[in-house]
């Protein structure tokens, strides 16, 4: 055979020879492309399989396991599980209670895959959106939490989006919260955010309870219809208190310093001290009063101690004294001088202000209202001190001895305080017009009515009306050294009985 038939022989060999590994390489590639082909079908039935598993198979079971845990009629309108990213179930409409008392939009849990069959069960996370908690569930906590049936439940995660609290006093909304949990389910961060971040909490473990740090910008205080421009505390939590010995802020202009503790081992308890320096009162009043009856600057010294037996209890039962002094201020609606100077058969005058250089006194907070004592008034014009009392329907009753300057024997008028916060009346008393009247007629005018209302005036101080008895305030509370500074504030140096009600 020739050389150039031997080419011809082997060039067809060569050439098989690369076509093989053509194939090859094609088949190799079919078979993977198959393999990815079977891989994400196997995927998408994975994905696809839980939304092929009907509801009603998964909520009535999650149901009853609740209720039967809570020992309270719980509904889901539906349940979801889902393989991806992760494997987990979600929940839907979540009602707790006959009366709802806790509502869910959205539950979402992730377990450990891992951990699904052992003994203890692992939750990656817990994530809640749309939740609405009312005051009853507070009242169920603390039953629940004392069991200890159940299988053991280890959760590394809570999170919560969009919780509103309903509760009897005040309505708290737009609460986030992250929650890390550590073995045991002990809490080892958390962080809280409120109405869209104007306020935040974050806990952090110290010791056997956790470091605890408050900071709130431009607050609308729930049930007091006061806005804090800043507010920072920093303190401790525990297992049944929490101490704030750090307060501090702005509000109304003026600055915040004082101390808090919260405590519920046995009942529900609140003590502490704030002291408040320089603030406009206005804006104050005008939560109380839609004339914002008095305006000046405000400096005040409070302390409280409120107890009860439940939380819920708490904002009913107010126990607060508060030494106060408004300068440089107004008494709207109210004219002590042209009431002062009223004489029998004169036209009631029409409503006025009362200006003043100073105005302090004492004021108890409680269940039954604002009883004001020792209540003092200068002016240019005019020294007056007094009683009041304003009711829950902001009633107003009271006395007030107004002693104008320049009316020569017509000192020391006791004026009566009748009406409402919005509309208040301010006349002698019915005893002075009636002596004044009486002298008046005997002696003539002018000498005759001022010894008559003189008369009238010491026949009420012997017979008459008498200011409150004395009431017991708050007890200052705090070790020594502990109390907060409230520098240019009126200040107790020790507890003192706070005059109360009429």
């Amino acid at each position: 055979m020739s050389s150039s038939q031997s080419r011809s022989i082997q060039f067809p060999v060569r050439s098989l020879s690369g076509a093989a590994l053509f194939w090859r390489a094609l088949i190799a590639r079919s078979a993977r492309s198959r393999l990815t082909r079977t891989a994400l079908a196997v995927v998408a039935v994975v994905a696809i399989a839980p939304y092929l598993i009907p509801s009603t198979l998964i909520a009535p079971r999650i149901e009853r396991l609740v209720s039967d845990r809570l020992r309270e009629p719980v509904g889901i309108a539906s349940a979801r599980l889902h393989a991806l990213p992760r494997p987990h179930v979600t929940l839907h409409d979540i009602v707790i209670g006959r009366r709802p008392y806790l509502s869910v939009e959205r539950l979402s849990v992730t377990p450990r895959i891992g951990a699904i069959l052992s003994e203890r069960k692992i939750l990656r996370s817990i994530e809640l959106q749309g939740v609405i908690v009312r005051q009853p569930l507070f009242e169920r906590i603390e039953r629940w939490t004392a069991r200890g049936d159940g299988p053991a439940l280890q959760v590394e995660r809570i999170r919560l989006r969009g919780t509103d609290l309903k509760l009897n006093s005040a309505d708290l909304n737009g609460i986030d919260a992250d929650v890390r949990l550590a073995p045991g389910n002990v809490v080892s961060s958390m962080l809280v955010w409120i109405e869209g971040g104007r306020v935040t909490l974050s806990l952090t473990p110290a010791g056997e309870g956790y470091a605890v740090n408050l900071s709130a910008r431009n607050w609308p205080v729930p049930a007091t219809g006061l806005t804090v421009a800043s507010l920072d505390a920093n303190g401790r939590l525990t297992a049944d208190s929490l101490d704030l010995p750090s307060v501090g802020g702005v509000v109304y202009g003026g600055s915040l310093v004082g101390q808090l503790s919260l405590s519920w081992k046995s009942g529900w308890k609140l003590v502490g001290q704030l002291g408040l320096r320089d603030a406009d009162l206005k804006p104050i009043a005008a939560v109380y009063s839609q004339r914002s009856a008095i305006s000046g600057r405000l400096d005040a010294a409070a302390a409280m101690d409120m107890r009860a037996e439940n939380a819920a209890a708490m904002a009913a039962a107010p126990n607060i004294a508060v030494d106060f002094e408004v300068r440089n201020g107004v008494l709207h609606g109210i004219d002590l001088v042209a009431a002062a100077r009223l004489l029998p058969g004169k036209k009631e005058p029409d409503p006025g202000d009362t200006r003043f250089d100073r105005f302090s006194g004492h004021l108890l907070v409680d269940a039954e209202g604002f009883h004001f004592s020792g209540l003092k008034i200068a002016s240019g014009v005019m020294d007056a001190e007094g009683f009041l009392t304003i009711s829950p329907r902001k009633e107003l009753a009271g006395r007030i001895e107004a002693a104008v300057r320049g009316t020569g024997s017509l000192v020391g008028t006791p004026l009566a305080v009748s009406g409402t916060v919005d509309s208040p009346r301010v006349l002698p008393t019915k005893g002075t017009l009636a002596g004044a009247a009486a002298g008046t007629l005997l002696l003539g005018p002018v000498v005759g009515t001022t010894v008559g209302m003189k008369a009238a005036q010491m026949a009420e101080r012997l017979f008459g009306r008498k200011p409150p008895q004395a009431k017991e305030q708050p007890v200052r509370s705090g070790a020594a050294g502990t109390q907060p500074d409230l520098s240019g504030a009126p200040r107790k140096t020790e507890v003192e009985a706070q005059p109360g009600r009429r």
